[in-house]
């Protein structure tokens, strides 16, 4: 058990190396070494690290865990020397097509001369490695890559090459398609044909959505062990706005606004479509334009006003959980026959217009929503002003 000052000076060494740990790597070295050697890391022992990848250190673990710490002699003959602990990892590679290029975090380690080719790397610095084996077979470009993580243990590399043909269904529409750390390509239409593509045996199969400046949102992700040759594999997202669920959302907005035409009173539930309820600037736009058309008409006021033919033509995400959808409707203002006005009729107008919509995966979780077609989805605002496309006049 260590005893204060022990403990003392390890939180002096601790704090000063959390300090330059994350922005200064090889200053930072000068506090670690080997958790099994005792032994300084030398830059030689570094050469596969990504250099542009931060430690992941905290000072509350250092302290705590005396394994993390290494008392390798004295300073000044008198107080203890303590360094951080670095445990090595190690890899052993197999592959098994001859003749392709090894590499480690882009960095050539060798060419295989076998079909059943072996290597252990080892004292591997903690963090991410990128594993990747390519060359030509058969004249076809071969390129197979695995990611892996380590951190302090030995790890199984498989870079076998296995050529696999299948297809895959999205709901990221665009997205791109990845196996391994490589980007295959583009979804079109939220699908993908993979031809004899030759994959590792380890290999993960993902859909991937990248936002400017936003954090990116990835499919399920599937196994190639457990694909066949000739399959149809579906990987969606979470939350991804479909059509379908567009056009219940929009249109449980308007039953919400057909309420206010019919009664001129705030509807119950408002927020279960419009985040902010009755301050939303969708459902302001459209409440005002009721109000100008009856109860604030300058003229002639509308017997009542009706919203139908509602036609979402767009859905553009714009981030992990946010939305804007474009959608056209029919506005049906009746005028009914009376003394001050002698004709009667109908004003029709189709207008376009886009809506902001957030998902929230929390409100997604309310089974008894009466409005479960759409749950989870919110109208945030109105994105830009509607347009009028048509009007049709039949007040006589």
């Amino acid at each position: 058990m260590l005893c204060y000052s022990n403990i003392y000076n390890i939180y002096i060494i601790t704090e000063r190396y959390v300090k330059v740990a994350k922005n200064h790597f090889n200053k930072a070295l000068e506090y670690e070494v080997w958790s099994d050697n005792k032994k300084p890391i030398k830059a030689s022992e570094l050469k596969y690290r990504n250099s542009k990848e931060n430690r992941r250190v905290k000072l509350n673990d250092l302290v705590t865990d005396d394994k993390k710490m290494k008392n390798v002699g004295r300073k000044f003959l008198i107080f203890p020397d303590w360094r951080v602990a670095v445990k090595p990892s190690s890899a052993e590679i197999s592959i098994n097509t001859k003749d392709l290029d090894l590499y480690i975090n882009n960095k050539k380690v060798a060419k295989t001369d076998s079909d059943s080719y072996t290597k252990k790397i080892t004292r591997l610095y903690p963090g991410t490695y990128n594993f990747t084996v390519k060359g030509k077979v058969s004249n076809q470009d071969v390129e197979v890559s695995s990611e892996q993580d380590l951190l302090g243990e030995n790890k199984e590399v498989d870079l076998d090459v296995e050529y696999l043909s299948f297809k895959v269904n999205s709901n990221l529409k665009d997205g791109d398609l990845y196996i391994g750390s490589q980007r295959i390509g583009k979804l079109k239409d939220g699908q993908y044909n993979i031809s004899k593509m030759a994959v590792t045996n380890d290999a993960k199969v993902f859909v991937q959505k990248s936002f400017p400046g936003k954090p990116s949102l990835k499919s399920e992700v599937k196994s190639i062990q457990d694909i066949y040759d000739g399959d149809t594999i579906t990987l969606d997202a979470e939350g991804v706005l479909e059509h379908k669920t567009a056009v219940s959302l929009i249109t449980g907005a308007y039953n919400r606004l057909s309420s206010y035409a019919a009664s001129h009173r705030t509807p119950d539930n408002l927020d279960e479509v419009f985040s902010g309820g009755d301050k939303n600037s969708f459902y302001t736009d459209v409440k005002n334009n009721i109000d100008t058309n009856t109860t604030e008409a300058k003229n002639r006021s509308a017997d009542s006003i009706l919203y139908s033919d509602i036609n979402v033509t767009k859905i553009t995400q714009t981030s992990p959980t946010t939305y804007t959808v474009d959608f056209t409707v029919i506005y049906n203002f009746s005028f009914m026959y009376d003394s001050e006005h002698e004709t009667s009729g109908n004003i029709k107008q189709k207008l376009s217009w886009s809506a902001n919509v957030s998902y929230n995966r929390d409100e997604d979780d309310d089974e008894y929503s009466f409005y479960k077609d759409y749950k989870g989805y919110r109208i945030t605002s109105s994105n830009g002003k509607s347009k009028v496309l048509e009007t049709k006049n039949t007040v006589k």
